[in-house]
């Protein structure tokens, strides 16, 4: 497809409903830009083509048109000269260029115009990809904001099972608590005295308590 069919189709085309139309506009918004920014190289490289033939068919044309004086100046002189043989050949070598002319003329007329049109559609393409790249940030936000919001969406959702949660963390504390107590009370059983040891300890009185209670005796029986 050559570049001014496709600027053609570029200056037709509704980019916005490209743009609705897609399934995945972040990525179709990529691939659009992708595709408009390589026509953009293009048509750039094509204007300056068309410019450049349009300078031409104009440096030709004047040239034609400096000669044609330039030969009439030059018939004219050698006229005056007395040199008709000259003058005769300068004004049929001016006559050429003078039926040459209209046609270079006409060829930097339409150089001309297909470079204006080429220029053209070289700014409106670049307007098209311009266009295309706030759309694409626009849909880039708007991603962005759907994406957050469905994070909002869970987090209220597990929000919502937060109180089932919080009941389910109760028990198992409740739990973890009874297994610690149970576990330090047998710590304390273990660290105790045994049946046996009770018994040997308090088989006899206190030494201590019976030289007490024999004093007391001695005292009451002396009053």
């Amino acid at each position: 497809m050559g570049i001014l069919q496709r600027a053609t189709e570029i200056m037709a085309a509704n980019i916005n409903a490209l743009l609705d139309k897609a399934e995945d506009p972040e990525k179709m918004a990529e691939q659009y830009l992708l595709d408009y920014k390589k026509d953009l190289a293009e048509a750039k490289v094509q204007a300056a083509k068309f410019s450049a033939m349009r300078d031409a068919a104009k440096r030709d044309a004047e040239k034609c048109k400096n000669d044609i004086s330039a030969y009439q100046n030059a018939a004219e002189n050698a006229l005056r000269s007395g040199d008709e043989d000259a003058a005769r050949r300068l004004i049929e070598d001016r006559q050429r260029l003078e039926a040459k002319l209209p046609s270079l003329v006409s060829s930097f007329e339409d150089a001309d115009k297909d470079a204006a049109e080429m220029v053209r559609l070289y700014n409106k393409l670049a307007d098209d990809v311009r266009t295309l790249e706030d759309r694409r940030d626009s849909i880039k936000r708007t991603q962005a904001r759907a994406k957050a919001q469905e994070s909002m969406n869970k987090a209220r959702e597990r929000g919502g099972r937060l109180d089932h949660v919080q009941g389910a963390m109760a028990q198992m504390e409740e739990k973890a608590q009874r297994r610690l107590d149970e576990a330090m009370a047998g710590e304390r059983l273990g660290e105790g005295s045994s049946v046996e040891d009770l018994v040997e300890k308090y088989a006899r009185p206190s030494s201590s308590v019976e030289d007490e209670l024999a004093a007391l005796k001695a005292k009451i029986g002396a009053e």
